[in-house]
């Protein structure tokens, strides 16, 4: 474990310590909480194909479960700005690269989160209307901050100081970044039965990666204090 959260101890107000753990427990919530109902919702959806259409459908106008959707990113998004705030709680001392992640992980719940849920796409019209514009372009902040948080963290938890966890982050963004592309791909190039044409297979894939990551995110939250970030010569 020293070698992952380094070895420098942090002294923080019981108070903090309160905020940190719940913010922690929030954000792990908040990646469990969207898999499951995610999963619930498809359940609860006639005719939907989960492997082939992106979560968005599930919130768009006409769909079945659009009003528990939506909802459950209102709340999604919530949970990720506590997050968020917690993280930025934790390891603001430590310098401007985490205080960025801390925004990040804000970023993705108001994008991701409140901006889907408050925002509905129209199927098949993801740029043929206003309320899909904005929604696509609420929901692209939020992956973009999501998919820059890994390099940030490496700023600070180097090769040299954190090898598990800057290699994780490599793993993370590697990942992330070819699932998003074949996404993306997937959206204009759709050959009858072929794998490419998975877009929602990508979709989830890329979510999952980057939720195993915040989920790391908020344990290194939690064992800050035995093993704190040791990098106080990180970019300020």
């Amino acid at each position: 474990m020293d070698m992952i959260f380094g070895r420098e101890r942090t002294i923080e107000r019981a108070s903090d310590t309160v905020l940190v753990v719940l913010s922690s427990a929030l954000g792990i919530s908040a990646c469990f909480g969207d898999l499951v109902m995610t999963r619930l919702l498809e359940t609860r959806y006639p005719g939907y194909r989960p492997l082939l259409q992106p979560m968005s459908d599930l919130g768009n106008s006409g769909s079945p479960v659009a009003g528990p959707a939506s909802t459950w990113w209102v709340i999604m998004g919530l949970l990720f700005v506590a997050f968020g705030y917690g993280f930025n709680r934790a390891f603001s001392h430590q310098g401007k690269p985490l205080r960025i992640c801390a925004w990040m992980i804000a970023v993705y719940g108001l994008g991701e989160g409140l901006g889907s849920g408050l925002v509905a796409g129209s199927p098949g019209n993801d740029f043929r209307t206003p309320n899909s514009i904005f929604h696509n372009i609420l929901g692209g902040f939020g992956v973009l901050a999501v998919v820059l948080l890994p390099f940030f963290i490496m700023k600070v938890y180097t090769a040299r100081r954190s090898p598990v966890l800057y290699w994780y982050s490599w793993l993370t963004s590697v990942a992330g970044i070819l699932f998003i592309v074949l996404f993306l791909v997937s959206q204009i190039y759709q050959p009858e039965g072929s794998w490419m044409a998975r877009h929602g297979l990508w979709q989830r894939m890329f979510v999952l990666t980057y939720y195993l990551f915040l989920i790391c995110l908020a344990v290194l939250m939690l064992q800050r204090r035995k093993y704190a970030s040791a990098a106080a010569e990180a970019h300020r």
